[in-house]
């Protein structure tokens, strides 16, 4: 199941992202790039994880994920995206999507 967001910039997603993590330690967010990992508290940096990893499934090894969420969601190529969704379908993992069109 995929759940989508599309919310105006400065609307609050990495908050709500945020207090996503912080509610439920077992889920996992996963971002565009490591430049946004310095945007989250330190104490939730265990919970992230890397879109091109997940595409490589790299970031999944030794891990039960039942569930994600993207945040900026939308920051991805096109065809990148498309590997993304295939993975986490095919890995039957739920997902929550935040991003600005």
């Amino acid at each position: 199941m995929i759940q989508v967001f599309d919310m105006e910039r400065a609307s609050g997603k990495k908050t709500r992202v945020i207090e996503l993590l912080k509610q439920d330690p077992s889920l996992y967010c996963i971002i565009p790039n490591k430049h946004m990992k310095q945007f989250y508290p330190k104490h939730l940096h265990n919970q992230i994880l890397y879109g091109t990893d997940i595409i490589d499934r790299r970031s999944f090894e030794g891990k039960k994920v039942a569930r994600v969420v993207l945040d900026e969601g939308f920051l991805y190529r096109k065809n990148q995206i498309a590997e993304l969704y295939y993975t986490l379908g095919l890995l039957k993992i739920k997902t929550i999507s935040f991003g600005t069109s």
